[in-house]
């Protein structure tokens, strides 16, 4: 968006900050990074740096500070040297106290700071634009404010700042624009009181509107509008809900910021509005002089405290970082900042909406935010809908697909804006109403008609979503109406009776359809001014049957028979709350996530829906009702799943603890029972016991009794339990406090394995009820990316397959994942959700535009981290935005519109369609140190753990993992361990560790073993046991002192401190030499070994694969034997070779070499994959398969070259000219011989459904 505001410079009367004194400055000290300063002529020079994604944040402080009474703003210019593309600035002023005020860097161009590099940007900060952060006492002390940060956030960046000093106004008056005034009140009749805003001054956009003509063109309906001023809409004797009916803003997204409360007011009292040019009320302004300034009315430091404050956030773009933003009520939700139109070619009249029906188009780019709008209570579960929301007009692509509506309505019928209708054309560089489009000229004053007099649908709905052949279903509307407008129903497009608001239908008895759709026109004189298309479902037997055959089976997930890498989405409980889900929704939604490769939708929040209200409580107790309408939801759900190739992942229930009574227990086994019973004939059905579980002991009078016996069966008595815990220096009470007083305190050890218990009787039950009504039913637990929110080890025999959530970086999420790997237990690794939380952080903080390239890199490097690692299947959390909250997760915008991210996660997973995944057991497996991870120091431990996990990964060489306990069943394969952290051991478990040195095999070990299960260095015969040799008495963990040398015994080497607890090089050189030296496993050597690039042979039942993940930030050539590639910075690589040693797919960003072969030189980020399973070389049916940037040029051999997609579940093709893909840069082409042609579509139609 062009942002056209013309800033002035503010006045000379300012408060110079030092900015060049050094002794001023110094590294805040928070946790953070704190940035490197340089100091130069005029100006200083910020450098932050992430560490890779360790810091969040870095601020440097200026000290001391006073602030002038009078100063209304801070203010300073910054050039921008380098800055990754979420890379943030803020500014923060504390009160001696420790308050806080902070606000984001905003420059006044507009845009992000990533955004212009090499040039200098104004910045203004005004004081009133300031958040308070409780941090000391709470109170708002303003004045008290001693110093000053700088801070920086998110990613890294450099930074130069100048001319930073306080804004003063000792002649403060308040915002000047109450000057502009033209004292006119709207003349018209009640219900067509119409005024215009006019300020010539104000900033404008190539979208905005001439006042003048769009008064000219109400005034020739009729209407006697008032042309104001911004003093007018300030006033509030002109702008209230009494005096006027309707206010048209032609130059969004600008407004009067001093205005910001009288619109709110009129709004909630059943005002309506029209805005027109981009994004409404997106910059409100505050006068100074002539010019206007962006950004909060100035208030001067000494006011600052005082609740009159004028509203900062009019629209949702900005609130507070996280999921729904904590946005207020009254914040209006039209636009998002994420949603901007793109790759846009022409744009038309919205189909299926009645307000705007000419047949119309507009041919070239349109630019500008999409009209979306949030319309309900904004929550991501249980949102109340507030308003109906019907886009009017459509931009598209090239191919005729929809890239997001550029003008809306939103009718608001309930909530805070009851009443209030809204409008918005947001087009920021094609002038709609300038006379060049008559149809718009007259679709403007049609619309302002329609506002002032609404009579439109509110919503419809089926009693019964999921019916049987033979049952009747009763269909009903809600209506806001003006003069009792009728209603219709149809059937299939056919009428039917109907009786007011209702109609009712009853199937056939044997009707052999599985879903009929219905509509409810709203007419007026005869002609439909409204519908609402819905639908409902009808169990059919055959249409559960077109579902997936989901089945696990060495490692892997077979669909249809065939080991399968797979992916899906995660949603919300909203799809059994929201009033803007229904049948119909789903089956759009279920025939998208076909069409673009997701076979799984994980949905959670569903034990709520246990009572119809829903209750709120989340008690196991309540679980003791399956209400009609949650059944017959969740059967139409399934059922359409089904059809579309799209297996439920159910979440049996959320937020309910896990130190339960057996009672409560029981409750949720009757709960689990039922459901896995009634769809016990689905083949695409699986269970999530419970969504981010956290283990807990709250609940003393249920664990207090287990307690006790837990605490018996390990020591004999309770009494010796206590005796032991003093002896350890703990206290000898019966309570659940985690307090440790040592590492080697005995009760925390006890009460942390106390927790696994709990966890496991918890985990235990709920999969036994799972299985009782299916024994087939797979189940797991969702876990948290916390390692020890719950146990993921002992609590995980009798689950079917380990899952695990992660939403941060990849560097952290890798290791996170291996660490769950139980697959020598038969227990595949599965991402159960993961997401881009740097386009989510983008959201919140209210940056414009969105993070395709970030987010496509984030999800590329998931996928094929996934797949090297073992990964059988990866979800994304979450399939879309949605309508009524602020929760930015989805990779399709909430109308649908696919992201960029949706497109590159089709074809990752199209990529990966016809490979076919073989575990086989590896040589070397990473030994959790169960005697010791439970206890003090438990959070540090299991990081420690997951730095040694990564460092064997960055050595490229395969490996398991196993904990302790289960030893006894370590595979066969097993020739090497690596034992990290070894104090505390059993002695059972030290016994296994010394017969598999006995039997040949080869032993790290870090820590001293020495240590025994009580923590104390009673074992020295565990060195003589292993033959190590040495005078080095017992070292603690806690011990930080130098490492001392390794010690080394024939295939054992000894490292006596805690290598683990200093990750990085070191750590990796150690375990270079135990894999290499000691115990010579076989891995992948890379000729660069600094870790940055990951690199993963992947065996398959028909041949092999790689994967290859650059973490570097810049482009990386990678060498090892027989292979040479090219992979841009942040970006991944695959090879994949047939059972002949053809290769038959590859992905690089640049040239290929491999030995005795031509080099294969890259012609774009792109894909490319055979379809008859013949060498690339010789195939005659290729999919292109692009990451952004199209494929880029022909291939001589391949005449037919078709751009296509799937609908439905055919290819369509989109275009025969390839040099088009450079508009549909993630589009899938086919190239082929003519004669060929019909088999590579059948080919990849088969693919996409997992047909054989």
């Amino acid at each position: 968006m062009k942002h056209l505001l013309l800033f002035m410079s503010l006045s000379a009367i300012a408060y110079e900050l030092p900015l060049l004194d050094p002794s001023r400055w110094s590294a805040n000290e928070d946790g953070g990074n704190s940035p490197k300063i340089e100091f130069l002529k005029d100006s200083a020079r910020f450098s932050f740096d992430t560490q890779g994604g360790k810091y969040g944040w870095g601020n440097s402080r200026l000290s001391p500070l006073t602030l002038p009474a009078d100063s209304t703003a801070v203010e300073f210019d910054i050039l921008v040297e380098s800055a990754d593309p979420r890379a943030a600035m803020h500014v923060w002023f504390f009160e001696a106290d420790g308050d806080a005020w902070v606000a984001r860097v905003n420059p006044q161009d507009g845009k992000d700071i990533c955004l212009v590099l090499g040039e200098w940007r104004q910045v203004i900060v005004p004081f009133s634009g300031l958040s308070h952060q409780g941090r000391g006492n709470k109170r708002k002390e303003f004045m008290t404010v001693n110093h000053f940060l700088m801070g920086f956030n998110f990613g890294n960046q450099v930074v130069q700042v100048r001319n930073l000093r306080l804004k003063l106004n000792p002649k403060f008056k308040g915002d000047e624009s109450r000057a502009l005034a033209e004292g006119k009140v709207a003349s018209d009749s009640l219900g067509r009181r119409v005024v215009i805003l006019d300020e010539a001054s104000s900033p404008k956009t190539g979208g905005s509107a001439d006042p003048r003509r769009l008064a000219s063109l109400l005034s020739d309906r009729g209407f006697n509008p008032q042309l104001v001023r911004s003093g007018d809409l300030v006033d509030p004797k002109v702008f209230n809900k009494d005096s006027l009916d309707l206010v048209i803003f032609p130059n969004a997204p600008f407004f009067p910021i001093s205005a910001a409360s009288n619109l709110i007011e009129f709004l909630k009292r059943g005002g309506s509005f029209v805005s027109i040019g981009g994004y409404p009320f997106d910059e409100p302004c505050s006068l100074e002089g002539e010019r206007w300034i962006r950004g909060s009315i100035l208030i001067p430091a000494s006011e600052i405290d005082k609740p009159q404050r004028a509203i900062a956030n009019i629209n949702t773009r900005y609130g507070a970082h996280g999921d729904t933003m904590k946005l207020e009520p009254t914040q209006i939700g039209f636009c998002d900042p994420s949603f901007i139109l793109q790759r846009t070619a022409s744009a038309i009249t919205s189909p299926d909406q009645d307000w705007f029906t000419a047949d119309w188009r507009l041919e070239g780019k349109t630019e500008g935010p999409a009209a979306v709008a949030m319309t309900g209570s904004n929550s991501p579960v249980f949102p109340s809908v507030h308003g109906r929301y019907i886009p009017l007009i459509q931009a598209q692509d090239a191919f005729g697909r929809q890239r997001g509506p550029m003008a809306a309505v939103v009718l608001n019928h309930a909530g805070p804006f009851k009443g209030s209708n809204w409008a918005a054309f947001t087009a920021t560089n094609v002038k709609l109403l300038d006379g060049s489009q008559s149809v718009i000229d007259n679709l403007f004053v049609e619309l302002c008609e329609r506002l002032l007099a609404p009579a439109y649908l509110i919503r419809s709905w089926c009693d019964k979503p999921c019916a049987l052949p033979g049952e009747t279903v009763k269909l009903e509307a809600a209506v806001c109406r003006q003069a009792g407008e009728p209603l219709r129903f149809l059937v299939d497009g056919k009428p039917i009776p109907s009786q007011g608001d209702t109609a009712t239908w009853t199937i056939p008895a044997d009707d052999q359809a599985d879903f009929h759709a219905f509509t409810v026109q709203l007419l007026k004189d005869g002609k439909v001014i409204d519908h609402l298309d819905n639908g409902f479902s009808v169990w059919n037997k055959r249409a559960i049957a077109q579902g997936i055959d989901l089945k696990l089976k060495d490692n892997y997930f077979d669909i249809n028979g065939k080991p399968t890498f797979f992916t899906g989405a995660n949603t919300t409980g909203m799809m059994w709350f929201s009033h803007n889900e229904n049948p119909l929704v789903w089956k759009k939604d279920f025939q998208a996530m076909r069409d673009f490769g997701i076979n799984f939708l994980r949905i959670l929040h569903f034990s709520p829906f246990s009572r119809r209200p829903v209750d709120f409580k989340y008690s196991s107790k309540l679980l003791d009702q399956q209400p009609e309408l949650t059944r017959r939801q969740t059967d139409a759900i399934v059922q359409i799943a089904q059809q579309n190739q799209v297996a439920i992942f159910l979440s049996l229930h959320d937020w309910i603890p896990l130190d339960i009574s057996d009672e409560d227990l029981e409750y949720q086994a009757n709960w689990n029972k039922f459901w896995v019973g009634r769809y016990k004939e689905v083949p695409g059905i699986f269970y999530d016991v419970q969504n981010e579980p956290s283990t807990s002991l709250g609940n003393a009078e249920v664990l207090m009794p287990l307690l006790k016996k837990f605490l018996a069966e390990r020591y004999g008595s309770v009494e010796a339990a206590q005796s032991a815990w003093q002896a350890s220096g703990s206290e000898p009470t019966l309570d659940f406090k985690l307090t440790a007083k040592g590492w080697d305190d005995l009760k925390v050890r006890d009460l942390e394995q106390f927790r696994m218990f709990v966890f496991r009787r918890w985990t235990d039950a709920n999969m036994a009820s799972i299985k009782e009504p299916d024994p087939d039913a797979l189940g797991t637990v969702g876990h948290h990316q916390g390692i020890t929110q719950c146990d993921k080890y002992d609590g995980m025999d009798t689950q079917d397959f380990a899952n695990v959530h992660h939403y941060g970086a990849l560097t952290d999420m890798r290791a996170i994942i291996k660490m769950l790997d139980r697959r020598f237990d038969g227990k595949s690794i599965t991402l159960g959700e993961f997401g881009s939380a740097i386009a989510h952080r983008a959201r919140t903080s209210g940056r414009w535009g969105d993070t395709e390239k970030e987010s496509v890199n984030h999800y590329l490097s998931v996928g094929h981290c996934c797949l090297g690692m073992g990964v059988s299947f990866m979800g994304n959390w979450s399939w879309k935005d949605f309508q009524d909250c602020v929760f930015p997760w989805g990779i399709n915008h909430a109308d649908l519109t696919p992201k960029a991210v949706l497109e590159a996660y089709r074809n990752l997973a199209i990529l990966f369609r016809n490979v076919r995944p073989k575990y086989i057991s590896p040589k070397l497996f990473y030994v959790i140190p169960d005697g010791f991870r439970q206890g003090p120091n438990i959070n540090q431990i299991h990081d420690n753990l997951k730095a040694g996990v990564d460092e064997l990964l960055k050595l490229n060489v395969p490996f398991g993992v196993i904990n302790e306990w289960a030893i006894d069943r370590l595979p066969k394969s097993a020739t090497a361990l690596i034992w990290p952290l070894a104090y505390g051991a059993k002695d059972e478990t030290f016994q296994a560790m010394a017969s598999f040195v006995d039997n040949g095999g080869a032993l790290l070990i870090t820590g001293d073993p020495r240590f025994g299960y009580d923590r104390k260095p009673n074992r020295p015969e565990r060195l003589k046991r292993l033959k190590l040799s040495t005078d080095m008495p017992p070292r603690a963990f806690t011990d930080v002192s130098a490492w001392p040398a390794p010690i080394q015994s024939g295939r054992v080497l000894w490292q006596a401190a805690p290598a683990e607890s200093r990750r990085g090089a070191g750590l990796r050189e150690l375990y270079r030499r135990f894999v290499d030296d000691v115990a010579s496993v076989p891995r992948l050597k890379l000729d660069n070994e600094d870790g940055a690039v990951l690199a993963f042979d992947v065996p398959l039942h028909d041949g092999k694969a790689m994967t290859f993940v650059n973490f570097a930030g810049e482009a990386r050539e990678v060498k090892l034997p027989g292979i040479q590639l090219q992979l841009a910075g942040g970006r991944t690589g695959f090879l994949q070779w047939n059972s002949d040693g053809d290769l038959v797919a590859f992905n690089v960003q640049g040239d290929l070499k491999l030995s005795g072969r031509k080099t294969i030189l890259g012609c774009s980020d792109a894909a490319f994959v055979s379809l008859d399973d013949r060498d690339l070389a010789k195939s005659s049916q290729i999919l292109a398969i692009p990451f952004g940037q199209g494929i880029g040029r022909r291939f001589d051999k391949l005449p037919v070259a078709e751009i296509g997609e799937f609908r439905n579940a055919r290819w369509t093709t989109l275009s025969s000219d390839v040099s088009q893909s450079i508009k549909a840069p993630y589009d899938l082409v086919i190239l082929s011989t003519a004669a060929d042609r019909q088999s590579a579509v059948s080919t990849v139609e088969k693919w996409l459904v997992h047909e054989p």
